[in-house]
């Protein structure tokens, strides 16, 4: 079942494009620079987590928890996602991993660091103060 939710994640467009083969294109061209609307009905940040999420589990392996922040500058948008990297019995003692990926405004991957670790069940001490 991930498998499939990874192949329906690689067929989102990030802009008006399609995977669709021999379709033609009928839409005027953005101006350089400005990110195009997406033809899949989502939001733009929605595309864009998506696609950074999609290449954040292809390159680690690990299984992609949640978004947790993204934000958009003129450089493009940071994406904030939490993994599972050490799946354990109870849950509650799974390891953690908090990445921070970066997707230009082409839609492509520009990088991607590990920001924090953590146990699942623990709240960071400033949390609940």
């Amino acid at each position: 079942m991930r498998a499939q939710a990874r192949t329906d994640q690689a067929n989102l467009p990030i802009g008006n494009g399609s995977r669709r083969t021999g379709e033609r294109r009928t839409e005027k061209p953005q101006p350089e620079g400005e990110p195009e609307v997406p033809a899949s009905g989502l939001s733009l940040a929605t595309t864009v987590a998506r696609c950074a999420e999609l290449e954040l589990s292809v390159l680690t392996g690990y299984e992609v928890e949640s978004v947790t922040g993204i934000q958009r500058d003129e450089h493009g948008w940071h994406v904030t996602i939490d993994v599972v990297e050490l799946e354990k019995v109870p849950r509650t003692t799974d390891v953690m991993g908090t990445y921070l990926v970066d997707i230009d405004n082409q839609g492509e991957l520009s990088g991607y660091w590990r920001v924090r670790r953590f146990v699942r069940g623990r709240a960071d001490p400033e949390v609940g103060r």
